[in-house]
């Protein structure tokens, strides 16, 4: 349940972040992100590993 939580925060982050124009919004949302996938990866005993896909938002953008 912990992981499916942690997958679906990431996702809600990525996608908050995707549209957010405000630079300390974006970067309450990256801190947020970051600690998720690293909570995901705790979870799946990644090892360093990304259990969770990287995905950069600010690319959209342009």
């Amino acid at each position: 349940m912990q992981k499916f939580i942690a997958r679906s925060n990431v996702q809600h982050f990525e996608k908050l972040l995707a549209n957010e124009t405000d630079e300390a919004r974006r970067r309450f949302l990256e801190k947020m992100l970051s600690e998720e996938r690293a909570k995901l990866d705790d979870l799946m005993g990644a090892g360093g590993l990304s259990a969770a896909p990287q995905h950069d938002a600010s690319s959209e953008q342009q």
